[in-house]
């Protein structure tokens, strides 16, 4: 009887466990399928994301996205430069500008 009893209390452990692995692990995969969907890369966008005012902004975003909708920036260098001024604090428009002038100037560009 005694041998029973450890048996069910194992199988109950056991599926436990599974379940609480599972939960864990599902929980980061849906954040990263979250933070991986595309996102829009137009004007507005940005600008919202980095919430830059146009005395700051001087035409900068505008131009970004030119030159990435005319092929001539890499939209690569757009996303990973947005994706870099997003984990900042503040200041997050001029880490975005000084990363796309960084990257840029790596594709050939210059600002």
């Amino acid at each position: 009887m005694q041998l029973c009893k450890m048996k069910s209390r194992t199988w109950l452990g056991v599926i436990f466990a599974t379940i609480v692995v599972a939960i864990l692990f599902a929980s980061p995969m849906a954040d990263t399928a979250e933070a991986q969907a595309p996102k829009r890369l137009d004007v507005g966008t940005i600008k919202a994301t980095l919430a830059v005012s146009e005395q700051e902004n001087q035409g900068f975003i505008e131009d970004v996205v030119a030159l990435t909708n005319s092929g001539r920036l890499s939209r690569a260098i757009l996303r990973s430069a947005l994706a870099y001024a997003e984990k900042q604090e503040t200041l997050r428009f001029q880490y975005f500008k000084s990363a796309i002038i960084v990257l840029g100037r790596r594709q050939g560009l210059r600002f």
